[in-house]
């Protein structure tokens, strides 16, 4: 299937979750069985997960050179073993 029409039905279907309380439409439907509040609340810690894996990744780089040279590619291990 056309992977723009499943985004567009997943944002559709988002957008609708998050706009039902202000209609009062909140409990109404069964295809929306959580709260409106989980809607805002799943993209911030889907956020701040990635974050999260982002800045360890980072870290891990930063306090471990040699391992971020293998990341780099084979030539530059001996180069970052020997400037320690």
């Amino acid at each position: 299937m056309n992977r723009f029409a499943i985004l567009t039905g997943l944002f559709v279907y988002y957008l609708i979750w998050l706009l039902l309380p202000i209609f009062e439409l909140e409990n109404k439907f069964i295809v929306f069985p959580l709260p409106s509040i989980y809607a805002t609340i799943c993209p911030i810690l889907l956020l701040l997960f990635g974050l999260f894996l982002e800045v360890s990744f980072l870290g891990i780089l930063v306090c471990f050179p040699a391992l971020g040279a293998r990341v780099r590619g084979p030539n530059n291990v001996m180069q970052a073993f020997l400037i320690h």
